[in-house]
């Protein structure tokens, strides 16, 4: 029973210490957390683009670049910064046009000269700077060195692959200027298109943030859509076959959401 007593006592003793230790380790804890939920949530609001080259590229005479955001979040006024003694060896291609929107894995291509010329022309790699935005406004600029001495490549050129790439090229151009015209919508995060269902009247979208949305067949041209029967859902995104055209979730809700705002053409 003493014993029981002095427990007591000394717990009474020190219970404003033991208190005050709680508190200390409970405010640590708490602080660890809100710099981790801050971080991720840079994470999933923060663009990222990549310039780099395409390895599996076929061809001696041609290279290709690829620019890419990898980030989560779409990026806006992007420009290059690129020494103009570089500009002669982008195939016409001047870095000068700045993009307002990019949206997360949207990319598209440039073509350059091959590893060869690049090595006779004594350059060890070409530094190119990008600046973009995120949608607060927050400001990012990367450099990046492209290097090509590590690459391998073909002993031959392969003519066809080069006409190939030269297509694929113009294709992602077109649709890079139509993605990057002014748009009239707000940009969320990454949406993906669960389910396009097709009628004689309408095309339905149902999106994973539950929303569903129409439009009438005849108007489906405001969404970037050629063919309704050569479309269809490509990995949550939307891929209409007939013109070679891959359009975003993102890019289909707000216009969606747009034309509802508008009250034109949403069934």
């Amino acid at each position: 029973m003493d014993s029981i007593i002095v427990f007591l006592d000394l717990l009474n003793k020190y219970s404003s210490l033991i208190l005050v230790l709680a508190t200390v380790i409970y405010v640590i804890f708490t602080y660890i957390l809100s710099r981790e939920t801050t971080k991720l949530r840079e994470v999933e609001t923060t663009p990222f683009i990549s310039l780099h080259f395409d390895i599996t590229f076929p061809a001696v005479s041609h290279s290709k670049i690829i620019i890419k955001n990898i980030g989560k979040a779409p990026a806006y006024n992007i420009s290059f910064d690129v020494d103009e003694k570089y500009m002669g060896l982008f195939n016409g291609y001047t870095f000068k046009n700045s993009i307002s929107y990019f949206a997360p894995n949207q990319e598209f291509h440039i073509l350059a000269e091959g590893f060869s010329k690049l090595n006779e022309k004594g350059y060890e790699n070409i530094p190119i700077t990008v600046n973009y935005q995120s949608k607060d406004k927050r400001v990012m600029s990367d450099t990046f060195n492209l290097e090509w001495k590590y690459l391998a490549y073909y002993e031959k050129d392969n003519i066809d692959g080069i006409n190939k790439a030269l297509e694929d090229i113009k294709k992602e151009i077109t649709t890079l200027n139509k993605t990057v015209k002014e748009k009239d919508y707000l940009v969320t995060t990454k949406l993906k298109i669960l389910e396009l269902e097709k009628t004689e009247m309408y095309l339905k979208f149902i999106f994973s943030n539950g929303y569903l949305g129409k439009i009438h067949n005849d108007k489906i041209s405001k969404l970037g859509i050629s063919k309704i029967e050569q479309t269809y859902v490509d990995n949550g995104d939307l891929l209409d076959y007939s013109n070679h055209m891959k359009f975003t979730a993102e890019e289909i809700y707000h216009k969606l959401i747009f034309l509802e705002k508008k009250g034109h053409y949403n069934a």
